[in-house]
Order: C-alpha cells, then sequence, then structure tokens
C-alpha cells in the first residue's frame, strides 16, 4: 500500500503531475510564500491596467506612482538634484540661521517630513504616547540601509569601502553645489563625516548594556502600558536641554498638535555624552550635519541611490529572500506597499472573514499553548510544571502577537495623499509620497506589522476567501471545515512558528536560565542523533551524468528535523483535545478517510511540492543554508510518528512504519 512506502506521493501525487515547471520556474510549492508571490502578481497586475474613471483615489494614485518608478532613471538625474536642491532650500539651506528656534523647526520637518532625526529616533505608540531612543545614525528602514562606508567590516583600507565612500561623498558635493560655493562644498562634506564618525562612537560604544533591548531600534520590543509613562516634556526639556532645542516646540511640529503637554513618554533614552558633543559643535556644522544626514539616512536616499552606490530598492524586510524580487515590477511594489499599507486594502481585505480567522487561530494557538505544555511535562523531558508554564508562555506569546498584529492591522482605514500624481516624475512623486507616509505615522495611524512575512500568508488566504482571484488553503480552509482538516492545516501552520521559537538554541536558554535540567538538553542531544542518521541515508538525487548521489545533510538540519516533530506532536495533541469524538466513522461525504487519516492527508498536502533536478541542486544542494525537500521531511516526520502508523494501520516494518522509530516524544 502506498500510504505504507511513501506517503508524500501517496497525498501530493495529484499536485506534482498537474503543476507544471519551467527553466525558469525550478520548484513550485503549496507553502506561505508561494501564495504572497501569487497575492504578489495580483497587485502588480491591477496596478498595470490602464487608467479608469472608476478607479478609487488610493487606487488610482498608486497606478500613477507605479508607472513613474517603473520609468526611473538608474542614474540621478538633473530633475532629481533639482528636485533635492529646492528640498534643502525648504530647509533653509546649508548657511542658514542657527538660533535655538530655528535649529528646532529644522531638527522637527527632517523628523516629521522624512523620519530623519541624525540624534533620536521617535517611536510613535499611539496619538499621544511616545517613545524617544538615542540610536545610530546608520538609518534601518525596512526599505533603504545605507552602509557606512566609512566603517567597512572589512577595515578602513577596503578598496571597495573607499571607492564607495568617494562616490557618495561627490555625490553629496554635486547635490550641494548649487545653494553653496564650489569650494564650500568639499569642506561641507568632509565635516559631515567626520561629525557623523564621532556621533556614531559616542552611540555605539557599550550601547548593548546601555540600552539593553533597544540595541536594534526594534519598536515591537518597546512596551507601553500605564506603569512605563513616567516622562512628560516639561522633564524632558530639564534634562536634556543640552541638545539645543525647545522640546515643546519640537513636539508640536512633529506630530502637528497646538497642545504638547499631554504628550507621554513611556522611554526615554538619550545619549548624555552626545549632549556634550553637540555643545562643543559650531551651530552652523549641526546645522549641516542634520540636512546632509537627512540625504542619505532617510527614505529619500531612494532618490540617489544605484546598483553601485547603495542597494536602492532592495527587499530586506523580514526573512524572504531578495532573490524573489529583482524585477522593477516587483521592485516598484515593494515601495508601494511600504508607503501605502492601505493599499492591501483594495486587493481583498474582508473584515468579516480577517475577524473569523483571528478568532479561530487564537483558538488553535491555545490549544497549542496547552499541548506544548504537557509535552515538556510529559516523558520523556518531565519539566516541572510551573518551569514548563514559563517555557510555553515565552515560546506561544511572540506568536499570539504576531498572528493578531498580522490579521488584525493590515487593512489600515486611508484614501492616501490627496491630490494626483505625475505619471513620469518619480522624485517628485516619492517626496510627496514619503511625506505623506511619515506624516500619518506621526498621527498615530500607522499600527505596528508582524514582519514575519510567512504570516503575510495568512492574510491573504484568510482576506481571499470567497474571491475569485484567491485560492482557500494550503493555510486556511473554508469554513465550515472539519476539526481535522483545520488542526492538519492551520494547526500545524501555527505550531511550526512556534516551533520555530523553541529551537536548540532557545532551549540552551532556557537551560541557562535554570528552566530546563541538564537531562532534558542530554536527553535531546542523544535522541537527535537517531534523526541524524535517519535523514543522512535519505537520497534526494542521483545526478547521471557525473553519477553522483546527493543526500540530505542530516547533520546541519538537525534543528530543522527537531522543530518539525515538535509542531506535528503539538498540533496533533491540539487537535484531539479540539475533537474529543474521535470515532472512526467517514465523517465527508464520498471520501473514506478517517479523521486522523485526514488528519495526516491534510498535514502533508500544506507542504507539496514539484521541483526539479535543477531545482534540487540550486535549493537543496548548494543553497547557502541547509534545507531538506518536502519529500524527504513529510516522510522522515510521519515514519517516526506512532499515531500516524496507526491511523493508516501500517504494515509492520514498512517503510512508513520501520521497527526502529526516531522518537523525540516517547
Amino acid at each position: 500500500m502506498l500510504t505504507s512506502q511513501d506517503f508524500y506521493e501517496y497525498a501530493c501525487g495529484g499536485y506534482t503531475r498537474e503543476v507544471d515547471l519551467s527553466w525558469f520556474k525550478t520548484r513550485l510549492r503549496e507553502a506561505p510564500d508561494e501564495i504572497i508571490q501569487e497575492h504578489r502578481k495580483l497587485i502588480i497586475d491591477r496596478l498595470s491596467k490602464s487608467f479608469d474613471s472608476k478607479d478609487k483615489r488610493l487606487l488610482g494614485a498608486s497606478k500613477e506612482i507605479f508607472r513613474s518608478c517603473l520609468f526611473k532613471s538608474k542614474a540621478v538625474d538633473d530633475k532629481t538634484k533639482s528636485l533635492i536642491s529646492d528640498t534643502l532650500i525648504d530647509f533653509g539651506g546649508l548657511k542658514g540661521p542657527t538660533d535655538a528656534k530655528n535649529m528646532t523647526l529644522l531638527l522637527a520637518n527632517v523628523t516629521r517630513m522624512f523620519g530623519a532625526s541624525p540624534f533620536f529616533k521617535v517611536f510613535v505608540h499611539s496619538d499621544k504616547s511616545i517613545s524617544l531612543i538615542s540610536h545610530s545614525s546608520n538609518y534601518k528602514d525596512p526599505w533603504v540601509t545605507t552602509p557606512d562606508y566609512s566603517r567597512s567590516s572589512y577595515g578602513s583600507d577596503d578598496k571597495d569601502s573607499q571607492a564607495k565612500l568617494t562616490k557618495l561623498k561627490d555625490l553629496l558635493v554635486s547635490l550641494i553645489e548649487p545653494i553653496v560655493n564650489s569650494s564650500d562644498a568639499g569642506i561641507i562634506v568632509d565635516d559631515f563625516f567626520r561629525l557623523q564618525t564621532d556621533i556614531r562612537r559616542i552611540l555605539n560604544t557599550g550601547r548593548r548594556s546601555t540600552f539593553g533591548s533597544f540595541l536594534n531600534d526594534n519598536e515591537e520590543a518597546l512596551s507601553c502600558d500605564a506603569s512605563s509613562i513616567r516622562t512628560n516634556l516639561g522633564a524632558l526639556q530639564v534634562k536634556y536641554n543640552g541638545f539645543g532645542i525647545d522640546w515643546f516646540q519640537f513636539f508640536q511640529n512633529v506630530v502637528k498638535t497646538v497642545d504638547s503637554s499631554n504628550l507621554r513618554f513611556c522611554k526615554v533614552k538619550l545619549s548624555l555624552e552626545l549632549q556634550h558633543l553637540l555643545n562643543i559643535t559650531p551651530k552652523i556644522a549641526i546645522r549641516q550635519f542634520i540636512i546632509l544626514h537627512t540625504l542619505i539616512h532617510s527614505d529619500i536616499f531612494l532618490l540617489l541611490s544605484d546598483d553601485e552606490l547603495g542597494p536602492g530598492f532592495a527587499y530586506t524586510q523580514g526573512k524572504t529572500s531578495a532573490s524573489l524580487y529583482t524585477t522593477r515590477e516587483d521592485q516598484c511594489l515593494n515601495v508601494l506597499l511600504h508607503f501605502l499599507p492601505s493599499l492591501e486594502k483594495h486587493v481583498g481585505c474582508k473584515e468579516g472573514a480577517l475577524y473569523s480567522t483571528r478568532s479561530d487561530s487564537l483558538k488553535v494557538l491555545q490549544r497549542i499553548r496547552k499541548a506544548l505544555q504537557n509535552v515538556l511535562t510529559a516523558p520523556p523531558f518531565r519539566v516541572p510544571a510551573e518551569n514548563a508554564g514559563t517555557v510555553t508562555n515565552s515560546t506561544v506569546d511572540p506568536v499570539v502577537g504576531s498572528v493578531g498584529r498580522v490579521l488584525f492591522a493590515r487593512c489600515p482605514v486611508g484614501a492616501g495623499p490627496e491630490g494626483h500624481f505625475e505619471e513620469y516624475n518619480f522624485g517628485a512623486n516619492m517626496v510627496r509620497l514619503i511625506q505623506y507616509h511619515h506624516g500619518e505615522y506621526f498621527k498615530g495611524r500607522l499600527p505596528q506589522r508582524s514582519k514575519d512575512q510567512s504570516l503575510l500568508a495568512l492574510w491573504i488566504s484568510a482576506s481571499g476567501q470567497g474571491a475569485q482571484h484567491a485560492r482557500a488553503g494550503p493555510i486556511v480552509y473554508p469554513h465550515p471545515a472539519p476539526q481535522a482538516v483545520v488542526y492538519g492545516s492551520l494547526g500545524s501552520f501555527l505550531a511550526r512558528k512556534v516551533s520555530d521559537k523553541l529551537d536548540i538554541g532557545a532551549i540552551l536558554d532556557h537551560h541557562s536560565e535554570g528552566l530546563l535540567n541538564d537531562s532534558v538538553v542530554l536527553g535531546l542531544a542523544v535522541r537527535l542523533k537517531c534523526l541524524v542518521q535517519m535523514y543522512s541515508s535519505m537520497e534526494i538525487l542521483t545526478y547521471f551524468p557525473q553519477d553522483q548521489t546527493y543526500k540530505v545533510n542530516g547533520k546541519e538540519t538537525k534543528g530543522l528535523q527537531w522543530k518539525e516533530q515538535l509542531a506535528l506532536r503539538i498540533a496533533y495533541k491540539a487537535w484531539r483535545q479540539a475533537d474529543h469524538e474521535l470515532d472512526m466513522d467517514h465523517f465527508i461525504p464520498g471520501l473514506t478517510f478517517t479523521k486522523p487519516q485526514m488528519f495526516f492527508i491534510t498535514y502533508a498536502q500544506t507542504r507539496c511540492e514539484k521541483v526539479s533536478e535543477r531545482g534540487i541542486l540550486q535549493y537543496y544542494v548548494s543553497g547557502k543554508k541547509p534545507a531538506i525537500p518536502e519529500h524527504q521531511r513529510i516522510n522522515g516526520i510521519l515514519r517516526s510518528s506512532d499515531e500516524f502508523s496507526d491511523a493508516f494501520q501500517c504494515s509492520d516494518n514498512a517503510y512508513m512504519n520501520p521497527m526502529e522509530k526516531c522518537r523525540i516524544f516517547s
């Protein structure tokens, strides 16, 4: 029987026979990244269509911006340079006034319009609650990462870094020459880089111990509740007057409020050493630094960077491979979705379906939480209940938060910026779009969104239910669905998100915290040896031209093997909690499968894959990160499961039911 010999082929054989590969498409999968790709194609298709008088304002504006992006010149042309010069003049110029009022207004303007304060980052939790954290001036927006060429990881003498630094300096000189004397331009740029080096030295030295979790400027790590709000503007004005600005006036301009006295600050971590440096630095040098910093450490750098100087449209958010988004259409879509998140509302936001999926997901996660705690307290781990509860909560809570955000905050209200955009002027469009985006942020209208890209597939599957352009699954199926199907698909997906948080590194961290004892770690290490041996014996490709056989890299993938076994275990136990009536009757008309069989079939079908020989070499042999093809992954997980072999009554010592199973869990 095929279920006893090759269950993956039994569950996914129809899929692999139906889908077609090509020379360029070497792999197709029923996986989250495929759902995301299909959704992106849909959006690009909509944006590429002709203008329609029936288009809503946001869609019409998005089409104009998208087309201007497609026609963008790769070089920094005269039109862009003129636009930058106008922006510098709007700031008051490089040699403008340096009194406290004007310096405050300058810093407020670059912060509000471009999010580009060089001395601190303003985190907005709501329209009335803010955090203020000193951070390195190396701008870390998800869409633009400007390298610090003067402090190369390869050393200050690295020729490539020095060449890029020279090119960046030449670019800045060319941008400011129209508004200052040519002889002054080079001096201003050199002074900028010297001051930048001093500021980075201050903010990066000992920063981990001083600022703790704020090292990466992670907004999700900043909590803001009533107990954490202890600072007001008055206290800020007294303690941090060394920055040389009027904090009341600064925030009145940033958040655009007449009365800024009711603002409350959750976290304030500002560098006193930086204050001292600013006190002894000439004000004109600080003014010039603020302006030049804005050009190369903010979203406006999108208009200036190219392949040699910087990443430009490089997609660096989350874990998604940048190689997926190499076309100009994909890169332009990245820009649009970042600056106009409400665009997603026009391509399939169904609040009812999203609310239902969010409710279902949280119920599933509640049972997964209980299942994980049961796994930890049961043999072979036998973790004390209190410790198991602590480990479980620290593992599951981040996933609960991410799921809540991805399903609650991906349909923001907003019609987009006012007025028409220019179809062939990307620079002017982007300046308006960037200012609109940051304006919305400082009004507290851009909610936090999960950075886990695979969770985006959950939103797409949910919001697309019933729509002609979308498909249900492999994560979310139309309602009502049997519990075995829900937990085999959605449950196993969420269980993998949870198990990802409990990798071997996390196990060792919990051990060092005293939550897991030596027997847990040693027992896991011993049991992993069996998995390593099993997977290492699995052939994935025999390449006949060289008569070479490739096998799974069992040693390098043992962390993945552990997490997959854990995910299956807790998904199955969570389903058993949800479905107490485990009778063996057939429960879907026309199908002869039992409930446990449907669970395992659905579980396998969420990972179906068709991959060519070139794809195997590309993704599983020569890939940078060791991985296991889905065929070997699914069979390897299930042949170690007693519940699977019982469900399908596999023959003794069949391939899917070996006498010696690699059981992580007794």
